[in-house]
């Protein structure tokens, strides 16, 4: 099977983004808030969680 980077990586990066995008909205709808705020501050690089937490509830 192949890994995730290895599909993404033969990919148009436009294109992978875009199919990202729809696998991780399809997860947030099964995680708690804590993980969506840990998963866009590793996104992102901030140190400062409380500058994005508006961006949790997508």
């Amino acid at each position: 099977m192949k890994s995730i980077g290895r599909i993404v990586e033969a990919m148009d990066p436009e294109r992978a983004m875009g199919e990202i995008a729809q696998v991780v909205k399809g997860l947030f709808a099964h995680v708690s808030e804590k993980v969506r705020l840990d998963f866009i501050c590793a996104l992102t690089g901030d140190a400062d969680k409380g500058s994005v937490p508006g961006l949790v509830h997508l």
